[in-house]
């Protein structure tokens, strides 16, 4: 799969990615957290952010969070899935 094929598969998935399997993603992001023990002073990357659930479950927690994906409409999604948590 080229480089190109990889970003429209995931921007084309991008709309249901943050419903499919969702608990899932919640209690990998719950343990993610755990395993972390994240500071309020620390600035977290998250590389491969996809719809930004595990940035929503430590934004609470740290002074700042980086997501980077591939693919534009998942970054899309994870900024509006902040947005609508009260995030920015």
């Amino acid at each position: 799969m080229t480089n190109d094929a990889t970003i429209s598969r995931f921007d084309k998935g991008s709309e249901h990615y943050q419903t499919d399997s969702i608990k899932y993603r919640k209690l990998s992001a719950d343990r993610v957290s755990q395993l972390a023990a994240p500071a309020s002073t620390d600035i977290i990357l998250d590389i491969g952010c996809g719809t930004g659930t595990q940035l929503i479950e430590l934004a609470g927690m740290i002074k700042r969070g980086i997501g980077i994906d591939i693919s534009s409409g998942m970054v899309q999604k994870a900024n509006d899935q902040l947005k609508k948590a009260g995030w920015s």
